[in-house]
């Protein structure tokens, strides 16, 4: 077992340049940095920046030329990152305590804002950037007491909990009888 502390979630991604996005993820959208790991010429290949309570979120940059020439083969993987701009299909969605004052320090810090605060159909005000790699982030805070319209409600199929584990348990099951 590692002797630092290990997060609850964690997402690698691959950047042109960890450093920068280090900075930008920092100093422009707020989150908090952990570390970064030059390579022997100086630059930044490795940093990680983390978001909510310790131990909750991090966010690991590696640099994409590690990945496609680096000591790893990623097959299909390096071929999509060659092929298909960044943050393609992806948003980190964070929840704030006021997604205004999120909003003003977000511009105050010159982030690319790409929707200004909305308030959503499904009961958050939320406010999303566009990153200097062009991932894209989301930060949103419950409506105080939203109510879903009439009839969304029969709509939602909630999963217990339980009722999900035991449904991925039989599937695996079947697969291994194969």
């Amino acid at each position: 077992m590692p002797s630092y502390p290990l997060p609850k979630s964690q997402v690698n991604l691959h950047v042109p340049d960890p450093g920068k996005t280090y900075d930008h993820l920092t100093k422009v959208l707020g989150l908090a940095g952990e570390f970064r790991v030059r390579d022997p010429k100086g630059g930044y290949v490795f940093a990680g920046v983390r978001w909510g309570p310790i131990n909750e979120n991090r966010i690991i940059l590696g640099g994409i030329e590690e990945a496609l020439h680096g000591h790893h083969d990623h097959a299909e993987f390096g071929k999509q990152m060659e092929e298909h701009p960044l943050g393609t299909g992806v948003v980190f969605y964070s929840f704030v305590k006021d997604v205004d004052k999120k909003h003003a320090a977000l511009v105050a810090r010159g982030a690319k804002i790409d929707e200004p605060p909305t308030d959503q159909f499904w009961g958050e005000r939320t406010v999303s950037v566009i990153t200097n790699d062009g991932f894209y982030f989301t930060f949103a805070t419950p409506i105080k007491g939203f109510k879903f319209p009439p009839g969304f409600d029969e709509r939602i199929e909630m999963i217990p909990v339980a009722a999900a584990k035991k449904r991925v348990k039989k599937k695996s099951a079947k697969r291994h009888r194969r």
